[in-house]
């Protein structure tokens, strides 16, 4: 497993030391098992105390069938939903299949980080979410689930200790009715293996795999070509599509509406423009599977999920609004038996409906009780205790009163990365990211962020901002809005308040960068071509938002060269660039006084004179500062969004295979020792994974597999690690 750092700041807060309280499974009271049960045939925890957690708080569920063997992990997340609730709210748990850095078989029956790796299981974090979890594994309907009518199981609640790491793991066993579990299989430490299990009576029935019908849907849809295979996302079947006449307005630029068929109870359906947008950015883990296609109702575009449903008009954009699903709704209980592998049991009452309750709980012993301890001595007389300090206000730089020097702004590290090409999911997203970011010896990164859709900070950014903070990494966030059409219209005091919400993890405010790539054709709604004095009023409305909460607001990076758009519909990058910066200040210098420049210097000029990548990359970086000397008379931070070789149809096209293109941008990082006081950042390699954005290609596969890419950075990172 990745290792992951404990989260700091506002989490640990909420958290108070305890003794770990062992588990007990509750049955929903209105979905009893019928033709069979699940029912929890062990339960470990690995702990620091016996050197086994990896550093993590997290929850493992395994689920086998009544002869013991696990799950196929391709009907893994088919067959079964598994949800859990904490103080943060109601979540999917992340389905992890064949991961070679998962999870040991031999953990989920002594904790032992031992023998093979588990193929498949879920995963469900802990830190993040408050101080107790409860989980609920729920077979899906259908009549090609084989486990459908065999009801769900809860078992919680689950403490993470403030002083210490944990890990539970938990085995389910789908019985026959009135069958009851036996213990988890495997042999105990220090025995001799267990034979193997007797086959099951009966063939388990295979579902038949959603990419025939998926691959039968798209024939009679106009949505191009599939950009890759099916996959697993947020446990349904998928696959991505290039786009064609159905998916005209695009929401990734000039490409043509990218878009995503999905199965669903009623067969697969298609999500496409801001509704794919909004569902691959997390929305599917609430949502669930689609159960129509979009559609006009009333005055908005509806399309309805198993938990919900997304909604969008031309004023207010998408909305996504999830359901409560019915096993989380209040039910009666009633206490099932527990069986567990390497812990007592011990009494816990019942799971209440409704919030959890706040806390402090009750330690339980894990191991034997020790003889009691002798009688307390009585207790002295209370002493009030004193008022509590004051706690200081967050400490922005000085507001915009004054145009800042260099010397003003916050620090970054100049060695940075772009990461995912979408948004975090969860924090399996979050310790993968510093992980790679580690290997390669990057401390600054891009990170896409979904505002405003949520307009409030989510949990799972705050989080990985909190651990960027601990381990000392900079960030710089580009906003999930544009010139688009349905994502251009935003309310400036929902960004003010978002500004200060992001401040307040920090410390300090945020680099966020407003737009992207506004010289090309793609970027803007409808037939409009790029405008630098319609982006100069865009832009300054809402850096002024940025501004009025503290953050620093960054001018978009541009399409260097501009390459991509042969119908003459985009503008050079650095003409589009000095007359918008023109527009601007002939509006409002203000604005410009405490904002910074995002560049994309790909590798794009080597036909103009610059054939050597940090000659091109230098003079890009040049070629702006003058700019702004021009117009402003003063040097902007000039912080690169992305950068490297383009991910894209050209004569210097990416290649994560190719190992002279990466000592090409190698030496180039170890140059950046000696880099002008105006580059604040000088690379952020596109990308660093292609997780959730399959059809680009990264330095890292989606589960961190390495390129030719990747291992020359790995093995250079030494020239730049310390800068």
């Amino acid at each position: 497993m990745l290792n992951r750092v404990s989260p700091v700041g506002r989490v640990p807060a909420r958290i108070q030391p305890r003794a770990y309280q062992a588990a007990r499974p509750v049955a929903s009271g209105d979905n009893l098992a019928l033709s069979g049960g699940l029912a929890l045939a062990g339960q470990v925890m690995q702990s620091d105390e016996n050197n086994a957690s990896g550093g993590n708080h997290n929850i493992y569920v395994r689920i086998q069938d009544a002869a013991g063997r696990a799950i196929p992990p391709a009907d893994l997340a088919r067959y079964f939903d598994v949800r859990y609730r904490n103080e943060g709210g109601e979540f999917s748990a992340n389905p992890k299949l064949n991961d070679p850095a998962g999870v040991y078989d031999q953990a989920f029956v002594s904790g032992a980080n031992a023998g093979t790796r588990c193929q498949g299981y879920f995963d469900i974090p802990m830190y993040g979410g408050g101080s107790r979890t409860v989980v609920w594994v729920t077979p899906k309907p259908g009549a090609g689930n084989p486990f459908a009518g065999f009801g769900s199981q809860q078992i919680g609640p689950f403490s993470m200790p403030g002083n210490r790491h944990v890990n539970y793991l938990l085995t389910f066993r789908a019985t026959s009715a009135g069958a009851a579990p036996g213990p988890a299989p495997g042999p105990a430490p220090g025995s001799a293996p267990a034979p193997a299990p007797a086959p099951a009576p009966g063939p388990v029935p295979a579902v038949p795999a959603a990419a025939a019908a998926i691959a039968a849907y798209a024939a009679t849809r106009g949505i191009g070509a599939p950009l890759a295979g099916p996959r697993t996302f947020a446990g349904l079947g998928v696959q991505d599509f290039a786009g064609g006449p159905e998916t005209d307005v695009s929401v990734f630029g000039p490409d043509g509406g990218r878009c995503l068929v999905a199965e669903g109870p009623g067969g697969p359906k298609l999500l496409r423009n801001s509704f794919y947008k909004a569902f691959t950015a997390g929305a599917a883990f609430r949502l669930g599977a689609p159960l129509d296609d979009e559609h006009w109702d009333g005055d908005q575009v509806v399309q309805h999920f198993q938990r919900g449903q997304l909604t969008w008009t031309p004023a207010g954009g998408v909305k996504v609004e999830a359901e409560l699903p019915a096993f989380l709704r209040p039910a009666p209980v009633h206490q099932a038996p527990v069986h567990q592998a390497t812990v007592s049991p011990v009494p816990v009452s019942p799971v209440p409906a409704g919030p959890l309750p706040a806390g402090p709980f009750p330690a339980v012993p894990v191991m034997a009780p020790p003889p009691p301890p002798p009688p307390p001595p009585a207790p002295p007389a209370p002493v009030p205790p004193p008022p509590p300090a004051p706690v200081p206000p967050v400490q922005l730089a000085p507001p915009a009163s004054g145009a800042l020097t260099l010397s003003q702004y916050p620090k970054t590290n100049p060695v940075g990365v772009h990461g995912f090409p979408n948004y975090l999911a969860d924090d399996h997203d979050i310790e993968l990211t510093f992980d790679l970011m580690a290997k390669v010896g990057a401390r600054n990164i891009t990170l896409i962020v979904p505002f405003p859709n949520p307009q409030e900070l989510r949990d799972v950014d705050r989080a990985f901002l909190e651990q960027a903070k601990a381990r000392g990494i900079t960030v710089q966030m580009r906003l999930g809005f544009d010139l688009k059409p349905g994502n251009n219209d935003v309310d400036p005091a929902a960004l003010e308040r978002y500004t200060r919400q992001i401040a307040e993890v920090l410390g300090q405010g945020p680099y966020l960068q407003i737009g992207n790539e506004p010289n090309l054709h793609g970027e803007w709604a409808g037939d409009q071509r790029p405008d630098a004095g319609k982006f100069a009023q865009w832009w300054t409305r809402y850096a002024k938002a940025v501004a009025a909460g503290g953050g620093y607001p960054g001018l978009p990076g541009l399409a260097a060269g501009a390459w991509n758009t042969p119908d003459g519909g985009a503008k050079q990058e650095h003409e589009f660039y000095e007359q918008a910066l023109t527009a601007i200040k002939a509006q409002d210098p203000t604005v410009l006084d405490r904002a910074w420049t995002s560049v994309h210097p790909y590798h794009m000029y080597a036909d103009a004179g610059h054939a050597d990548y940090a000659d091109d990359v230098n003079w890009q970086f040049s070629r702006f500062n003058e700019i702004n000397q021009a117009v402003l008379g003063r040097a902007l931070p000039l912080i690169a969004g992305e950068s490297g070789y383009v991910d894209g149809d050209n004569s210097r096209r990416f290649d994560p295979n190719n190992a002279s293109q990466a000592q090409d941008v190698a030496k180039y990082k170890a140059s950046l020792a000696k880099r002008p006081d105006y580059v604040f950042v000088g690379t952020a390699d596109w990308l660093l994974s292609n997780r959730h954005g399959e059809m680009w290609h990264g330095m890292y596969g989606p589960n961190g597999e390495p390129t030719a890419w990747s291992k020359v950075l790995e093995g250079s990172k030494s020239s730049w690690a310390s800068l």
